[in-house]
């Protein structure tokens, strides 16, 4: 190896070593004030801003307080000079307090990095659709400067850095999720067969400010500062024309090195988090899924009273009950149901039959022959329809009202698993728990659910039809993860009444 090669690199690695380890001088404020620091092993090392000293080049340290995020972050060395935070190489989320905006000659932050709030933790979650965002900001106004260059909006190359609003949602999607919100692309919902896997409400970001000061030699080596206002819109998923509710975040955020996400990017997915931090906007989410449920609820359906029977012993019960049990039969496919009146009106899941419902047939125990039936009742949000056979007098129960079921009871499940020949089989389990999903309250149960299972009675122990079968959850590894619609839900849903 050439002598003075060598020795340049010997002379290169000192003064690495040197800086590595290096004191970094100045003061960090932060908000809230008072934070702790950590090193990455999570030893306290002290109190912002009076141990700002603590901080050394080239390692990862953490800023936390009570109740809020953490924020991760890793300085680096410039020519030996520290210059805050324009030393950061790394932070996550690296959000901050600036005094005016980036965009002002002679601009000069405020230098405190903000701690987020945590988003509040609630049992249930609610599902949301995202639409693309747009913009209210006129192509004539200056949006960034990136070295020392001024760039409007309508600018042929601002989309190197901006992107396109409309390859947006993702990055909000992904700030929204791991959270009580369940959110999905608005556009993607379209092909469910049912509105039980749809969100109820939609929101619709509207971009009111963007700016961004950065400097850096390639495009995904920017850094600098980044400020964003958006508005959110929420509508039923049902009517994007009427507003049911908006607010508005401002964030603002120091971009590092080491970020390799366009500007925008980072701007909405933050954005989207806080929004999760706004106090109020699980109720309001709430109270709007509530009111758009309601909606959804039919005139009433009167059914003849039939008078609950008394069973000698199980044999009996499941062979009384399994008269009831229905398969339903189509161009594309076949479900379960079972008969509520002896007129022949059938409860089953609404998807077991919407893909087709002009051929409707079923199989009833003690005809031969399959039966015509037609489309009486369909209601998509709770995945629950009515068909109606010709009129006749069928063996046919009642949804129980009471609800009166705990942990650990014991369940049947009846209905038409995997194939047509199978109608009527009955599997046995227990209630394994109770949840609620997209704003419907479910029974949880470890009865074996199968395709075709949709539509069937879940049965108690002494012969009360107490939920429909209507789903099951998938995957490799998974097993007894069945869910049933409770049977005073039903009847609330369709408002059916004897």
């Amino acid at each position: 190896m050439n002598k003075n090669l060598t020795l340049f690199i010997l002379l290169y690695l000192l003064v690495i070593n040197s800086l590595v380890g290096q004191d970094i001088k100045g003061v960090i404020q932060t908000i809230p004030e008072n934070t702790m620091i950590y090193d990455s092993l999570k030893k306290e090392l002290g109190k912002l801003p009076e141990n700002s000293n603590v901080f050394k080049y080239n390692t990862f340290f953490q800023i936390a307080a009570k109740g809020f995020d953490p924020i991760i972050l890793k300085f680096g060395c410039q020519n030996g000079v520290f210059n805050f935070p324009d030393n950061l190489v790394e932070c996550h989320p690296c959000l901050f307090e600036y005094n005016n905006s980036p965009l002002t000659p002679n601009f000069k932050p405020a230098g405190k990095l903000r701690l987020r709030k945590k988003i509040a933790e609630h049992r249930n979650q609610i599902m949301i659709g995202v639409m693309p965002p747009t913009t209210t900001i006129s192509d004539k106004e200056i949006v960034a400067n990136i070295n020392g260059k001024s760039i409007k909006l309508g600018n042929e190359d601002i989309h190197l850095t901006l992107g396109y609003f409309q390859n947006l949602t993702f990055p909000i999607i992904s700030g929204l999720n791991d959270s009580y919100l369940v959110a999905s692309d608005f556009g993607s919902n379209n092909a469910e067969k049912t509105g039980l896997y749809m969100p109820k409400i939609v929101v619709k970001p509207i971009i009111k400010k963007l700016e961004y000061k950065l400097e850096g030699k390639t495009i995904r080596k920017l850094k600098g500062y980044e400020s964003i206002i958006c508005e959110w819109q929420f509508f039923s998923t049902l009517d994007t024309s009427k507003i049911l509710g908006k607010t508005t975040t401002s964030v603002e955020l120091y971009r590092s090195l080491d970020n390799a996400n366009l500007p925008v990017q980072d701007l909405v997915f933050e954005s989207g988090k806080e929004l999760l931090i706004n106090d109020t906007l699980y109720t309001f989410l709430e109270k709007v899924e509530k009111d758009l449920i309601k909606l959804s609820i039919k005139n009433p359906i009167p059914l003849k009273k039939i008078e609950e029977k008394k069973f000698e012993n199980q044999r009996e019960m499941l062979k009384t009950i399994n008269q009831r049990v229905v398969t339903i039969e189509n161009s594309v496919g076949f479900g379960s149901g079972v008969i509520i009146d002896p007129s022949g009106i059938i409860l089953t899941n609404h998807h077991v039959i919407i893909e087709d419902t002009t051929d409707l047939k079923v199989r009833v125990q003690g005809f031969e022959e399959l039966i015509p039936a037609s489309v009486f009742i369909l209601n998509s949000e709770f995945d629950l329809a009515l068909i109606k056979l010709p009129p006749g007098n069928y063996n046919a129960i009642l949804p129980n009202l009471n609800d009166s079921l705990e942990i650990g009871d014991m369940v049947f499940g009846i209905g038409t698993p995997i194939d047509r020949s199978l109608g009527q089989s009955v599997t046995k389990g227990i209630v394994s728990g109770f949840r609620k999903w997209n704003g419907l309250n479910f029974i949880q149960t470890d009865i074996a659910v199968n395709s075709g299972n949709s539509g069937g009675p879940l049965i108690n122990e002494t012969g009360k039809f107490v939920g429909l079968i209507t789903m099951k959850a998938y995957g490799k590894g998974i097993e007894g993860l069945g869910f049933c619609i409770p049977s005073a839900t039903i009847v609330n849903a369709l408002n059916l009444t004897y």
